[in-house]
Parts: structure tokens; C-alpha cells; sequence
């Protein structure tokens, strides 16, 4: 019968075997960094941390400044028709000395027909020269603006059109012809405001009750109160009389 407490005669050897590699054990050949091999690692991570920081920062203020450029070109362009500042001219049309622009991702159409489009353009580089008005009758206009004033305003603003109206007042000292649409109601009675776009326009050929041919470009509307009906403000105006001969658009 087999003892389970008996053991195999050179299971002590194994251990003596054991405790001697224990005791001839030399600590001293473990190989730890020196404080200076620490301290020059340290320092190259610092370098390092600090370049990749100093990178990062310069991207980060070069895209700002871009932002900047574009924000202030599309403002001044957009709202006060002046500019751009930071866009590189490449072209001039033969079309009365429409510009062309190129900025940082966007294009600026300058346009200065002889007798045509006259404001300003801002989008992306496959922006489109464009001189052909948006046909609408003043009753149509009327209509849509008394209907629906916030859908009208964001459709037509900065938008070119061409229609007739009646003229209602001549002020030659703003150098500004006024027309309006009335109906019998007063509902969609609508006053246009046209700023010409020659300084010296000879508004003295007007009669007041004439109809006349308007081309130009909306600026803004004013929604009618108690006293006032519904106005529609256009900058760069060309008009001329029904009678005379169309208004002839010049391509490039």
C-alpha cells in the first residue's frame, strides 16, 4: 500500500538545489536608469510636448485669422455693398467694368453694367455672373409682400428685378424716383423706392402718373402701419418710360 505521506528521495535535492541559485543571487546586476538617463528622457518629452503644442496653436490662429477675412469680406459685401478687402481681383468684364474676385473660398462678383446690374455678389468660387433681372409685375409683388412679409423679404432681398409701376413722386435732391402700386382697397397698395444708379439721373423727364420700366436691385422692405402702406426699398436703379424702347441688357 502506498504511504502519501512518503517522498521520493530527491525531492530534498530539488530544494536544496533551489535555495542555492536563491542565495547566489547577485541584485546588484539589475540594470535601473540613471537620474541623468531619467532627466534627459523627461526633458525630450517636454521638447516634444512643447513643439506639438506650439504647431497646434499656429494652426489654430492661422484658421481664425482666415475666419476673420472671410467674416469681414462677407459682411461688408452682404450688408454695405463696399469691398472685398482680402479678395484678389482677377478679372474685369466688358460689360461697363464688372470685377471678379477670388478670396479664401469664396468669389465676389462686382458687376457695373453700363445699363444694368449695379450691386455686389458674394458666394462660393462657382458662383455664376448673372445679369438677368427676375421679371415680376408691382400688383404681383404687392400681393405677395401683404400675403406673407417674412417669406417676401428673405425671397427678394439683394435679389435683381425688373417691373413697372406708376410713379408717384420725383426727388431729384435724393436723386430717388418713388412709384406705387394702389389698389381700390388700400390692402396691397405697395410704394416703391428707387435710388438711382447714375448720380446725375435725369429725373425731369418724368411726370408724376407716368409708367415707367425699373430695373434694380431690393435693399429692404418696411411693412405698413396705421398711416403708411408697405414699402420696398431699391438701390442702383435704372428706369425708363413705357413708351420708349426697352431697356437693352448687356452681356459680357
Amino acid at each position: 500500500m502506498l504511504n502519501p505521506f512518503s517522498r521520493k528521495k530527491d525531492d530534498f535535492a530539488d530544494l536544496d538545489v533551489y535555495t542555492e541559485e536563491n542565495e547566489n543571487f547577485d541584485e546588484t546586476k539589475i540594470i535601473e536608469p540613471s537620474i541623468e538617463e531619467i532627466t534627459e528622457d523627461t526633458e525630450k518629452e517636454t521638447k516634444r510636448y512643447r513643439r506639438y503644442k506650439r504647431i497646434i496653436n499656429i494652426i489654430f490662429l492661422i484658421i481664425i485669422f482666415i475666419l476673420m477675412i472671410i467674416a469681414v469680406d462677407t459682411i461688408a459685401v452682404s450688408r454695405y455693398n463696399v469691398g472685398p478687402f482680402f479678395a484678389i481681383k482677377t478679372k474685369t468684364l466688358k460689360d461697363g467694368g464688372t470685377k471678379i474676385y477670388y478670396g479664401l473660398g469664396y468669389k465676389v462678383i462686382k458687376y457695373h453694367q453700363v445699363q444694368g446690374r449695379r450691386d455686389m455678389e458674394l458666394g462660393y468660387w462657382n458662383l455664376e455672373y448673372n445679369t438677368t433681372p427676375i421679371d415680376i409685375s408691382d400688383i404681383d409683388l404687392a400681393i405677395e409682400f401683404e400675403n406673407n412679409y417674412e417669406e417676401t423679404s428673405k425671397k427678394y432681398y439683394k435679389k435683381f428685378l425688373r417691373f413697372s409701376s406708376t410713379v408717384k413722386e420725383i426727388n431729384e435732391d435724393k436723386n430717388q424716383l418713388v412709384l406705387e402700386y394702389l389698389d381700390e382697397g388700400g390692402k396691397y397698395t405697395l410704394t416703391i423706392y428707387c435710388n438711382m444708379a447714375e448720380k446725375k439721373s435725369n429725373l425731369s423727364i418724368y411726370n408724376i402718373g407716368d409708367k415707367v420700366n425699373v430695373i434694380g436691385t431690393v435693399n429692404k422692405f418696411e411693412i405698413k402701419n396705421t398711416k403708411e402702406s408697405n414699402k420696398l426699398y431699391l438701390n442702383y436703379c435704372f428706369a425708363e418710360s413705357t413708351a420708349s424702347v426697352e431697356i437693352v441688357e448687356i452681356e459680357e
